[in-house]
């Protein structure tokens, strides 16, 4: 991506910015991602689960589907909170019902149920559309509760955003991550998306590649392989070493050959008793170089003796001359025997 895309999506595009829609597609647009996960959406078009606490006069019949106790409370439930967030009672599915639960503020006063339902928000009226805006809606009935009279809402547990399989459009929960896998929707969202092999950051493709999630594979930076991409190669040579990559996903600084080479290095000399070992022999070059040496230092030695030997003679030559000269300064000729 020439160094400037945040990440890469699911079609191999490089992404400027780090969002992506349920899909695995850059989303570029102003108002981002909704709740359903799509990509400038307005969170209507995928239904919401919501869970929460109901006061009710008696739990009796309600472990029984098929009872006319539960039949009854369904009808009550069901207009009720379809009055409360304003939407047509169609739009409600119950799920699940469990008696056997109640909430601390009412311990005493009153009898309650867990109800989990679920809301489909097409075509109603935009302020309770997103997960945010419902949940705001049913707190503010739950605390506006009396402790007295039944059918209010107690508390709630839980408000999520789910996908609506074969609408056409891939939403939040629908993602495929294996060819087998019963969970997703082929119809909406028709791209597998697997998670890439983790490094020792925790992070796919240890944060030294880009993940193709098409095929689970890493596309390694420069200098880095293997299958996290936690591999760093080093240079001049065929094997690799394991990086140590920090949390933050800084680059691992490849190792650089040293300018020289190091010095060998000089073996350490052991001792039996105390005594050093004998010296071991050296090269025929070695001797050659040493013998030269010496013979030049003999040589100007004796050179210079033999200067000091001249010299000291031909002053005591003229010493002797001196001391056998008339007053008149004619010398005084010597016998043969003295010469």
């Amino acid at each position: 991506c020439g160094g400037s895309a945040v990440l890469v999506d699911i079609s191999g595009a490089c992404c400027d910015v780090n969002v992506t829609d349920a899909a695995g597609y850059c989303c570029t647009h102003s108002s981002g991602v909704d709740d359903c996960g799509v990509c400038g959406g307005d969170a209507s078009s995928c239904s919401k689960i919501i869970s929460l606490i109901y006061s009710v006069d008696s739990t009796d019949g309600l472990n029984n589907q098929d009872s006319e106790e539960y039949n009854t409370f369904l009808s009550v439930f069901v207009n009720d909170i379809a009055g409360k967030l304003g939407v047509q009672t169609d739009q409600i599915t119950v799920l699940t019902v469990n008696p056997g639960v109640r909430h601390h503020r009412h311990l005493l006063q009153q009898m309650s149920v867990l109800v989990q339902f679920q809301l489909l928000t097409t075509n109603i009226s935009s302020t309770v559309l997103s997960v945010a805006n419902i949940l705001d809606t049913l707190e503010a009935l739950a605390s506006n509760v009396s402790d007295a009279g039944t059918s209010q809402v107690l508390h709630v547990s839980n408000v999520t955003a789910d996908g609506i399989c074969d609408n056409g459009i891939c939403e939040v929960g629908e993602q495929c991550r294996s060819a087998d896998d019963v969970s997703c929707c082929f119809e909406d969202c028709p791209l597998i998306m697997i998670p890439c092999p983790v490094g020792e950051s925790s992070t796919e493709c240890n944060r030294q590649g880009v993940c193709n999630r098409t095929s689970a594979t890493c596309n390694c930076f420069y200098n880095f392989e293997g299958d996290s991409c936690n591999l760093i190669r080093v240079k001049g040579e065929d094997s690799s070493i394991n990086t140590d990559v920090p949390v933050q996903g800084s680059p691992v600084p490849v190792p650089a050959t040293p300018p020289f080479p190091p010095p060998p290095l000089v073996p350490a000399v052991s001792t039996t008793n105390g005594v050093l070992p004998p010296p071991t022999a050296t090269s025929s070059s070695e001797d050659s170089s040493v013998v030269g040496e010496v013979w030049f230092l003999a040589v100007m030695i004796g050179g210079g003796f033999m200067l000091l030997v001249i010299v000291a003679v031909i002053s005591i030559q003229r010493r002797k001359q001196q001391q056998i000269m008339h007053t008149d300064g004619n010398p005084v000729p010597l016998l043969d025997d003295e010469s």
